[in-house]
Formats: C-alpha cells, sequence, structure tokens
C-alpha cells in the first residue's frame, strides 16, 4: 500500500473525529434551543392564559405561575393536569366551562404546555 492510499484511509478518521465534536456542541446547544423555546412558549402560553382566551381562563381557575386567582373552576396548582388533559379540557369545554372555538390548534397547544408545566402537571 503506498503513501496516497494511506493518506485517503485517516482523512475519514479525521473527518470522524469532526463530525464527533460537531456532534458534541450539538449535543450542549440543543437543550439550550430547547429552553428558549419553552421559555417562549411559557411567555405565550401565560398571556393566553390571562388575556387571550375569552373569557380568560384566570377568571375562573387558580394557577399561582400566572397570579390567577379564580374561584369558578378548580385549582389547576391543586390538580395538575397534564398538556392532553388541558387541551381537551379547552377544545371540548368541561361542565360550565365552556369549549374555546376562537382558539387555533396551535394556541390550544401552547397554552396546553404552559399550564401543565406551570401547575407541576407534567416538565
Amino acid at each position: 500500500m503506498g503513501a496516497r492510499e494511506a493518506g485517503a484511509r485517516r482523512r475519514p478518521d479525521r473527518r470522524a473525529g469532526a463530525l464527533a465534536i460537531a456532534c458534541g456542541v450539538g449535543l450542549l446547544v440543543a437543550p439550550l434551543a430547547g429552553a428558549a423555546q419553552a421559555a417562549g412558549d411559557d411567555a405565550l402560553g401565560r398571556k393566553l392564559f390571562t388575556e387571550v382566551a375569552s373569557p380568560t381562563c384566570a377568571t375562573c381557575h387558580v394557577l399561582a405561575a400566572a397570579n390567577a386567582a379564580g374561584k369558578i373552576g378548580p385549582s389547576l396548582d391543586e390538580l395538575k393536569p397534564d398538556a392532553d388533559r388541558v387541551a381537551r379540557a379547552v377544545k371540548q369545554g368541561v361542565g360550565v366551562m365552556p369549549p374555546y372555538e376562537s382558539l387555533t390548534d396551535e394556541q390550544i397547544a401552547v397554552l396546553a404546555r404552559y399550564v401543565a408545566r406551570a401547575s407541576g402537571g407534567s416538565k
């Protein structure tokens, strides 16, 4: 085997090393990007909970993270619902709670994730 063939064999090793480093950096950056998105989702979810939904969720529900002290619906801090449960309730209504037909599916998903995280229903 000549020097040229030996050099050709080493190149994949260097590329593999560079790829491993790039993947390692990606593994460090991805959680930060996910945390930033979650923070953005939480800000939007809080706004949907306290201002956008009509009537607002805060009118009826207790949720400390949103400074909500409603007295009609259950305390979400005590109930600790997961996001699926919140989304179903918002879409279909529960008891005296109406379905929120004015919210888009994306808004409902963001709101549901926010309530679940803020209440401790899911992290």
